[in-house]
């Protein structure tokens, strides 16, 4: 555990994550932020979603109620659930998307009517781009309820900051986002991907799309997709993963195939999306 307990901070809140690099148990294997450490009373529980270890370390230095002094002193404490029940935007979020953030979208084919659409902006404060998370109201897609947001971080922020920051109302456990094309002609297909921008691009092909915001495939999707035609278009990483989605849906009654391509959905052409959509069914 020299790795771990390297990355330790005891003065973090009680409740907050923070990401690592690696784990004693796969060291050299990635560059992502595959480990999750979040502070707990009297230890740190720990997860590397690349090796799928985990573990809990137990406070050394301090005391349960030593914990909770340093907690009491920090500026913005953060509670065991401090999930808001009504989710409200950034204050300060604005249409004026810095140049860089904009360079990010526009290299991934996201069009101003696209950052419209979506209703993406900018926090200064968090230094993300911020794009809310809906919940559709009505089956046409013309109602919908905040319950969310995920922030991107600007690509040369520092690599010790997690790519995505998200915030999402206490009662929706497994939050999605959902991304209806411009038109919607009621066709009952319906594209499951890894991330919100993969998703938008998708929509953009006239398709319904979901990114699942998980690292598995929440349960209560099954009823929700019984009746749709189901593409799992996972990252090339996941594939093996796409592979167990399919395998579970078709078991609980949900039409389902596997688009596997080497490069992820939002790094395609709209040519290339396209064409997987076209002729990627049944791979």
């Amino acid at each position: 555990m020299t790795i771990l307990y390297d990355l330790l901070d005891y003065s973090q809140a009680v409740g907050w994550s923070t990401r690592a690099k690696e784990c004693d148990h796969c060291v050299g294997m990635g560059n992502s932020m595959a480990v999750q450490i979040t502070r707990k009373e009297d230890g740190f529980l720990w997860h590397c979603f690349r090796c799928k270890k985990s573990g809990y370390i137990r406070d050394r230095n301090a005391s349960p109620e030593d914990v909770k002094k340093v907690v009491a002193q920090m500026d913005n404490p953060k509670q065991k659930d401090n999930r808001p029940e009504v989710v409200e935007l950034p204050p300060d979020m604005s249409s004026d998307i810095p140049p860089k953030a904009l360079v990010y979208l526009y290299d991934r084919y996201l069009e101003p009517e696209d950052i419209g659409r979506f209703s993406i902006g900018w926090s200064h404060y968090h230094k993300r781009t911020v794009f809310p998370v809906y919940k559709y109201l009505t089956g046409k897609f013309t109602a919908r309820k905040l319950v969310g947001w995920a922030g991107r971080k600007l690509p040369d922020a520092p690599a010790d900051k997690p790519k995505w920051h998200t915030v999402r109302q206490r009662d929706i456990k497994h939050p999605r986002y959902i991304a209806p094309p411009k038109q919607w002609d009621g066709d009952k297909r319906v594209v499951l991907v890894e991330d919100i921008i993969s998703a938008i691009r998708v929509s953009q092909q006239g398709v319904m799309s979901i990114a699942l915001m998980t690292t598995y495939l929440p349960y209560e999707l099954y009823n929700v997709l019984r009746g749709w035609n189901v593409q799992v278009w996972l990252d090339d990483d996941a594939y093996d993963k796409a592979c167990k989605y399919f395998a579970t849906l078709n078991s609980n009654g949900v039409k389902a195939t596997v688009i596997h391509t080497k490069a992820d959905p939002k790094d395609l052409s709209p040519d290339e999306i396209g064409e997987e959509l076209t002729h990627g069914m049944g791979r």
